[in-house]
């Protein structure tokens, strides 16, 4: 069955008011304007307190048929879209996206894990990452490669397939 109860503490001057379904409380508001779902609220500076499951989305939006959410649990705060964890915060402060144990202040994984630099003043846009095996600097406004990084660790400035160890082509 379903309920919404006030209940006093004994000797309070304070009451709580509790919501249940199937007999189970599912939320409660505290005296002081606190809310928890899921779980009792407990944390003086905070209005609203979510429990559930470890490593899930937690609180979820809708649009359009669309969802995404955030969630927390032992690695951390997690930002999902779907049901799908896309990026998350590790205990540690270390941030990962498209990683599920980051190990850098920022760890990104992908087929192709670029970082992109839209300048709007100047019109110029750069990317950095990882580019078919080497590490790039590509200019997406000109479409070049202004500095490549092989795997061999060779240095190239107008190539994209550098043969020494600093292979300049141009002025």
């Amino acid at each position: 069955s379903s309920r919404i109860s006030s209940y006093k503490t004994s000797g309070a001057d304070t009451s709580d008011l509790r919501l249940y379904t199937t007999n189970a409380e599912r939320m409660r508001i505290d005296s002081s304007g606190r809310v928890g779902i899921g779980r009792t609220p407990s944390i003086s500076s905070s209005k609203l307190e979510v429990g559930g499951a470890d490593n899930v989305s937690l609180i979820n939006v809708e649009a359009s048929g669309v969802t995404g959410g955030i969630g927390i649990g032992s690695t951390g705060l997690q930002f999902y879209h779907g049901s799908s964890a896309k990026m998350r915060i590790a205990s540690n402060g270390n941030v990962g996206i498209g990683e599920t144990n980051p190990d850098a202040s920022l760890h990104i994984t992908s087929n192709t894990p670029i970082i992109s630099f839209d300048e709007t003043d100047a019109s110029q846009e750069y990317r950095i990452g990882s580019f078919g095996g080497s590490f790039a600097v590509y200019d997406s406004t000109d479409s070049a490669y202004r500095m490549v990084i092989n795997g061999s660790g060779n240095v190239g400035i107008g190539t994209t397939s550098p043969n020494d160890k600093l292979h300049v082509t141009g002025n």
